[in-house]
């Protein structure tokens, strides 16, 4: 049987629709579908991040994992904002779960990011990017990337 990408991804598109078409009958079952923001475990002030790389209304907390590795989760409630030209010498993974970013990697080639789209940074490549309001996303860095405000203090 041979499948149809097209069929399968206007399949996803109304189940997604359906699904979060009436999130009271949701959260009234205790069933939560999340669309507009990070629970409030997962933004506790301690974790958010120290970082001169991002203007605007963005806002980071980060998580620690293994051998130095680091999550951060991104938002921006208030409002649009510039991601500034930086690289790392390790690799970067992010999942765009709402809004949409422009990347720029190496001040050429621009990719438009939105949800569900997922992008590897390689160590060594040049990026910039520009974010709407309401951005959501999940970063997960090679290795130590920020610092915690609550560390800085």
């Amino acid at each position: 049987m041979k499948i149809n990408p097209d069929r399968i991804h206007s399949s996803i598109i109304r189940i997604y629709a359906y699904l979060n078409k009436d999130t009271k009958k949701y959260k009234s079952e205790e069933r939560h579908i999340m669309k507009t923001a990070f629970p409030d475990f997962m933004l506790q002030e301690d974790n958010e991040v120290v970082t001169d790389t991002m203007a605007g209304g963005m806002r980071g907390h980060v998580f620690d994992g293994a051998n130095g590795m680091q999550m951060v989760i991104w938002d921006s409630p208030a409002g649009p904002g510039y991601c500034k030209r930086h690289s790392h010498d390790y690799g970067e993974y992010c999942l765009i779960l709402n809004g949409e970013y422009r990347l720029i990697l190496d001040g050429k080639e621009e990719i438009m990011l939105r949800p569900g789209d997922e992008t590897y940074i390689a160590p060594g490549v040049e990026h910039e990017g520009w974010y709407t309001e309401g951005y959501r996303s999940i970063d997960c860095f090679e290795k130590k990337r920020f610092t915690r405000k609550a560390d800085k203090e």
